[in-house]
């Protein structure tokens, strides 16, 4: 029961819950007294009556004195504080057969008043003054340091923090190493921290184990170095020393140190964590501050047009917050964006009303929803849309959407980017137009002039003939065979000469014309006939105009050099092509042997001769040669052949073919 008795009177201490330790104490000593053990109950008694009157319990101390008056009997009190060092669980005790009188008793009006200035100080800095003049006014010491352990990295090292020396004004806030400080001594501090007991030296000159260090030579009279502990841990410590008086550290002023430095100890570490939080609202304030100049330097230079939107106070529409950069006014050309409905913005671009009702009904739907919400949604918000103005002028406007959620996944604003890419998209528009001529001048310079010139002029043919038919109005089979083939013969043309993106919309308005022929009761639809052909038409003039413009070669004129061409020139273009035919067709590319390469034909002819062997070298690949697999079944070589006889008549040319 003792030791629980024990244990319970040094936690209460340490805690500085005195009450509780006073009355475990007047409790093991009631114990004692029961079993008629008085030796063994005043030591306790005594113990009670040091935590009563620390905490103030006047009547509690009154009751003690009544009950036990052989304990508490008047007795001088001469004795110095150079008995006064002994020790128990590091608390400071009277020495043994030392007796407690009403004249003992501390001044507990004076000792609450301090402890409670020390209590009230939250801050570190009015904490160390009130420390200091409260040590400095009751403990009889003329020179004061207190030491604080400071964080250097991940190392926790003492320092000297607050001092009052002599007759000198307190100097509070200092950081210096206790090693470098001239006021103390630096072998008793640290054996006060590595023990963590009270050390009190009445005559450190002539007494202790001290005599021989070189401080203890400037003559210090009287010297008390105490620990602050609280959890078991130093948090503070209490330098004293009395230049003028030996034994000048007295049991009760010893006692009112220890008291109030409980109560420090408390005080210390709250006002130590108030520092550190202050320190870290300060750093966290000043880093604030800085993003805040930051921002708004950005949203004052920055060339972008930003701004958050959100739903309005009463939640019935969607508003663009009051803060802004400045470049957004320059933007939309508005003198005060701040507060506009997203919707007055959107009625400002070339989106139709339904668009503009998709995007502010978009975002409706995410506000305050989790990014499920976004996800479904984010599809109806544009990347890219025209602000127009009044006098037809038109900025194409880049927008970039960024979602601002809360902790608890949220959306409460969305932060909007717009930028200015009008000039940029001009650019890419001419540079891809640039890239496109150079491509048509490397694809014309392919073919060669003269060769372009007799293609144009036959496409262009094809195509007028078909414009002719087609406006006429008049559906018939005769007339649909003649525009399909026209077509089908072009599209062998723009193969020949590796013009697939024409031969591709060549092909698509084929397939408009061959819906008609395999059914005769289908409707002619003449305008999508006709407008197939604009496409047709438009890059057929492209490359026209560049080869005029950049090339100087008027396609529309006849030239010295285009008199005549043999049949193997004419043919040469046609077996590069036949390969990629072939490739399309799931079959290899067949030899072909042509007799009567050397037969000149003059212009009208070449165009001719040139539309009957694309025809049907195509229908040779197509229907005569069989697939490799039906080739091998039979016996035949993996790869066809294509044999062409061309004769020259007095007034035609006999073409004979073979596959």
């Amino acid at each position: 029961a003792t030791a629980l008795y024990d244990e319970a009177i040094s936690t209460a201490e340490q805690y500085s819950y005195f009450w509780v330790a006073g009355l475990a104490a007047d409790r093991c000593a009631e114990m004692y007294l029961g079993l008629k053990q008085q030796r063994l109950a005043e030591p306790y008694l005594k113990l009670a009556y040091g935590f009563y009157q620390t905490y103030g319990a006047t009547g509690k101390l009154q009751q003690l004195v009544a009950n036990h008056p052989d304990v508490f009997s008047k007795t001088s009190h001469s004795q110095t504080g150079a008995a006064v060092n002994r020790t128990i669980h590091g608390r400071i005790t009277q020495p043994e057969g030392q007796t407690y009188q009403h004249g003992d008793v501390l001044d507990v009006t004076a000792m609450t008043r301090a402890a409670q200035a020390i209590s009230g100080s939250i801050r570190i800095d009015e904490l160390l003054s009130k420390l200091l003049a409260i040590l400095r006014q009751t403990a009889g010491g003329n020179r004061c340091v207190l030491l604080l352990p400071m964080t250097e990295g991940s190392e926790s090292r003492w320092h000297v923090v607050a001092q009052s020396i002599d007759s000198d004004k307190p100097s509070i806030m200092l950081q210096v190493p206790y090693q470098d400080s001239p006021y103390i001594c630096s072998t008793i501090c640290e054996y006060v921290m590595r023990s963590r007991l009270p050390l009190v030296l009445g005559d450190p000159i002539q007494e202790g184990a001290y005599t021989q260090n070189e401080y203890i030579r400037k003559r210090p009279q009287s010297i008390l170095c105490m620990p602050i502990v609280s959890r078991n841990t130093p948090v503070a410590l209490i330098y004293l020393e009395n230049r003028t008086s030996t034994h000048a550290f007295t049991s009760e002023r010893i006692e009112l140190i220890s008291t109030l430095g409980s109560q420090a100890a408390i005080s210390i570490e709250n006002a130590l964590l108030y520092a550190g939080m202050e320190r870290q609202v300060e750093e966290r304030t000043a880093r604030l501050n800085e993003k805040t100049r930051e921002v708004r330097s950005i949203l004052q230079n920055i060339e972008l047009g930003i701004f958050t939107i959100g739903m309005s106070s009463d939640g019935s529409k969607i508003v663009m917050d009051q803060e802004h950069s400045v470049y957004l006014k320059a933007i939309l050309e508005m003198d005060d964006p701040g507060g506009k409905e997203l919707l007055d913005i959107l009625k400002r671009t070339s989106l139709g009303e339904d668009q503009q009702a998709g995007i502010v009904s978009a975002v409706n739907a995410m506000m305050g929803e989790d990014p499920l919400a976004r996800d479904i949604n984010e599809h109806f918000l544009l990347r890219e849309f025209q602000l127009v103005f009044a006098e037809g002028r038109i900025k194409v406007i880049e927008v970039d959407w960024g979602f601002i959620y809360s902790d608890s996944h949220i959306l409460q604003k969305i932060l909007v980017s717009l930028r200015d890419v009008t000039k940029l998209r001009a650019l890419q528009m001419e540079v891809e137009a640039h890239k496109e001529e150079l491509e048509i001048i490397g694809h014309v310079l392919d073919i060669t002039l003269p060769r372009f010139r007799l293609f144009a002029d036959r496409a262009n043919q094809y195509l007028q003939e078909n414009r002719k038919i087609l406006a006429r109005r008049s559906p018939s089979k005769d007339l649909v065979n003649v525009l399909y083939r026209n077509l089908h013969t072009l599209k062998g043309l723009c193969r020949n000469y590796k013009m697939m993106r024409l031969a591709d919309l060549v092909h698509k308005a084929e397939e408009t014309l061959s819906a008609v022929r395999e059914a005769p009761d289908a409707r002619w639809d003449f305008d999508k006939m006709e407008a197939d052909l604009n496409p047709i038409e438009s890059i057929l003039f492209k490359y026209s105009d560049v080869t005029i413009r950049k090339l100087g070669f008027n396609v529309h004129e006849t030239g010295p050099s285009d008199g005549l061409e043999t049949v193997a020139g004419l043919t040469a273009a046609l077996r590069e092509s036949l390969p990629s035919m072939a490739q399309s067709l799931g079959k290899k590319a067949p030899l072909i042997h042509i007799e009567g390469g050397h037969i000149l034909l003059n212009t009208e002819n070449s165009e001719l001769m040139e539309g009957v062997l694309t025809h049907c070298l195509r229908n040779s690949i197509d229907h005569g040669i069989e697939a490799p697999e039906d080739r091998a079944k039979a016996g035949k070589d993996e790869v066809g052949k294509i044999n062409v006889v061309v004769e020259e008549e007095p007034e035609s040319y006999l073409v004979r073919i073979r596959d």
